[in-house]
Formats: C-alpha cells, structure tokens, sequence
C-alpha cells in the first residue's frame, strides 16, 4: 500500500491518495470504514479531524483527512481515468458539506478549481510513481 498525502490550500484539512492491491491491509489502516472488496475498486472516504461524528478517531488522522482509494486488484473492474474523477466527486462534495459551502450549479468555477486541483494532484503523485500506465479507459475488456 502507498500513501500519498498533502494539505488542502484555502479550505483545510489534507488529500489523501491510497494505492493498495490488499483490500485486507488497507482495512486494517482505516479499520473505522466498512470496506467490502468485491466493490471496492474506487473509494472515497473523510476521516479525523472533527468531521467523524465531532471527536477526533486517532493520532494517524489529527486533521480531516479526504481520502481517495484505488484498488489495483479487483476481480472484475479496472481503475479507470472515470474512476478517479468518480472519486474527486465525491471528496468534493465531503469537504464542501463539511466546510456548510453552498454549491450553486450557476456559479460552480469554485467547484471546478477544487475538482481541478485534486485530479492534478492524483495524476502528479500516479506520475511520480510511474502508475499513470496502470490506469484504464474501460473498466474491463
């Protein structure tokens, strides 16, 4: 399993990206989180901090922390280029329910800039560890 983790500039708190092919290993790292592997090929996933039910849930995760999970060994589907925005969406959503930030499908550019940054943010670090490779267009053949 490799964790790569940065703070989240403006609105705090810090991004997470897990890369695992142990879905046993990564429960054991977050064992607050009810993962079942045969549907885990994406996840998303807050925790620390005061966003779990107002008390901080360990040392490991003293500030809210937004996790992204990627799976590298699903049965039957692949990581995809979908699948991670899929996963932006949704720490997009947690972090602005989390910070009470209205989202207005009008005026959405915040919205935007934040999914922006986190996918840049996931494909610099898939980069760095030369996985760009392991990501799909289509989730099975």
């Amino acid at each position: 399993m490799k964790i790569k983790k940065t703070s989240i500039p403006i609105y705090g708190g810090d991004l997470a990206l897990i890369l695992t092919d142990d879905v046993d290993e990564l429960r054991k790292y977050l064992p607050d989180h009810h993962i079942e592997p045969e549907c885990i090929y994406g996840h998303a996933v807050m925790h620390g901090g005061r966003g779990i039910k107002g008390k901080n849930s360990g040392k490991r995760w003293a500030r809210q922390t937004y996790s992204i999970i990627l799976n590298f060994n699903h049965d039957t589907s692949r990581v995809t280029h979908g699948t991670i925005i899929h996963e932006v969406e949704h720490v997009k959503n947690m972090l602005f329910s989390a910070r009470d930030i209205e989202t207005n499908p009008d005026d959405d550019e915040t919205q935007a800039y934040f999914m922006e940054w986190v996918t840049n943010q996931i494909y610099l670090w898939l980069d760095k560890l030369d996985m760009v490779d392991k990501i799909h267009v289509k989730r099975s053949d």
